[in-house]
């Protein structure tokens, strides 16, 4: 099984106007990390393991709720 590891733990400061959370920053409508597995799931991969930190109960959540959507697997490591 190939996996993805996407590295989504740091406070994205440069972006702070932007929103509270960097990986959860929409983009055209959905959040930055939701078109990152998008797009690996598009090249076969549909196993996920998320780093995550700050806002950690946040991007869980929001993956949480579309990974039935997607059809993936997502393993998150604090």
């Amino acid at each position: 099984m190939k996996s993805c590891l996407i590295i989504a733990a740091g406070m994205g400061t440069r972006l702070s106007g932007v929103g509270d959370s960097k990986p959860l920053i929409t983009l055209l409508g959905k959040p930055l990390i939701v078109r990152v597995i998008e797009s690996v799931r598009n090249a076969g991969i549909t196993h996920f393991c998320v780093v995550t930190g700050f806002n950690r109960e946040k991007v869980e959540s929001a993956l949480n709720a579309v990974k039935e959507e997607l059809h993936i697997t997502v393993d998150f490591v604090f």
